[in-house]
């Protein structure tokens, strides 16, 4: 119902509530003017498991919030390998 609506905050919020990392990071990734927040971003990235979405994150970072992407990637650190994230920048 969310979805067919088009509510993606409350969608967040469910997906959240459900701990569904996952999902709550890919709406805020698809829907950033609507439910994208920096600091509950990184909250539910940490909460996943080593995910490719760590990855796909930092393009998201580069063309929405270029800003912050220093602050997300020292969050991340542990979780990606570095030599990975220097060839993602190169492709984005």
């Amino acid at each position: 119902v969310c979805t067919q609506h088009h509510h993606w905050m409350p969608l967040r919020v469910l997906h959240i509530a459900n701990e569904d990392w996952l999902g709550a990071t890919q709406v805020m990734i698809e829907h950033p003017a609507d439910c994208w927040e920096h600091e509950l971003f990184k909250e539910t990235i940490v909460k996943m498991g080593t995910s490719d979405v760590c990855y796909t994150s930092i393009g998201f970072y580069l063309k929405h919030a270029p800003g912050k992407l220093h602050d997300f990637l020292m969050t991340v650190a542990k979780k990606v390998d570095s030599e990975r994230v220097i060839d993602r920048k190169s492709v984005v």
